[in-house]
């Protein structure tokens, strides 16, 4: 049953009417949307030692909002968690209709799980999880790390470490967009990206396996024991140092290195295979003539894999764009 609470008035002495300060609203239940009252009122669920803040009215529907202490064992919030600076929980914080959102300090499960069912996961400094973090949208940490020591981190949009790390210890990162962190990305077992890229600032790429339709760009190594591909058919993999797969290296495009490109099978490069020197100049290989297709820094060198005449097998760039001239071989 709905619950309809409003402000009360008092006769006094010096005036006529006086305002009655908000009794709270004691319950066994959490609010809904449906229980009205004046903003500010207060919302106390004795079952769950629990209480919650009316903070808006928008078409007839209230928004409740729960405040939390520094620290508690269990919070399930109906609609938004939001908190001016920490949220630590013993055990799982979870919103099933909204974001959770902590605006200058750390989301923390120290013991179990974080999710947000419908909206986003926003922390001003650092979220951590001991097991799952899931977010119904994005995930986005704005000066610290995203750390899950036994579990996955899930987004349904994007995952953004600004200024820190993204690891899932013993799990898997999978976001339906891009995965981006100025630091290092580490995952237990895999990184997915159903619908964006993998982009590392500054920092190595660790895990079992990287699958992604979009790009993999990191500014440190790119290293898995098992497979890294880029499914799109644009999709570059791009390494400031060693690109290393237990199994294949699969690019829909390009994939390019400043070190090392080593797989334990397959390197496999629709377009072009390039190892860059100190000096931009590299060594590029793949199918068909690099003039007008491939582009490159002057006197890099290319191997054409399907070559089958004297002229066809080795070229060097001429100009640093995509003019290329091919060797003449003896046989």
């Amino acid at each position: 049953m709905a619950v309809r609470q409003y402000k009360n008035t008092a006769y006094g002495l010096s005036d006529s009417l006086l305002n009655v300060p908000l009794l709270p609203i004691i319950s066994v239940r959490n609010p809904t949307a449906s229980d009205t009252a004046a903003l500010g009122q207060i919302w106390v669920n004795t079952e769950l030692e629990s209480f919650y803040v009316l903070t808006s009215l928008a078409g007839g529907n209230a928004v409740w909002t729960q405040q939390i202490g520094s620290t508690v064992t269990n919070l399930t919030v109906a609609q938004n968690l939001l908190v001016g600076n920490t949220a630590t929980v013993t055990n799982g914080i979870t919103s099933t209709n909204g974001p959770i959102t902590a605006s200058a300090g750390n989301i923390v499960a120290s013991t179990g799980n974080i999710v947000a069912t419908g909206g986003a996961l926003t922390a001003g400094t650092s979220v951590t999880a001991v097991t799952t973090v899931t977010a119904g949208t994005g995930l986005t940490v704005t000066t610290g790390n995203a750390t899950i020591t036994a579990g996955s981190l899930t987004a349904h949009t994007n995952i953004t470490a600004t200024t820190g790390n993204i690891t899932a210890t013993a799990g898997n990162i999978a976001a339906g967009g891009a995965v981006t962190s100025t630091g290092a990305i580490t995952a237990g077992t895999g990184i997915t990206v159903t619908a964006g890229d993998v982009d590392v600032t500054a920092g190595d790429v660790n895990c079992v396996a990287i699958t992604t339709t979009g790009d993999i760009d990191c500014g440190g190594s790119l290293l898995a024991t098992d497979n890294i591909e880029t499914t799109g058919a644009t999709g570059d993999i791009t390494s400031a140092r060693d690109v290393i797969a237990t199994r294949d290296v699969t690019a829909g495009r390009n994939i390019v290195a400043v070190g090392s490109i080593t797989a334990g099978t397959n390197i496999v490069a629709t377009n072009a295979l390039a190892l860059l020197g100190g000096a931009g100049a590299a060594m590029y290989a793949g199918n068909g003539d690099p003039n007008g297709a491939v582009a490159a820094s002057a006197n890099s060198l290319y191997i054409r894999t399907d070559g089958n005449s004297t002229t066809t097998r080795l070229y060097v760039n001429t100009t640093g764009a995509m003019i290329w001239a091919h060797f003449t071989a003896s046989a």
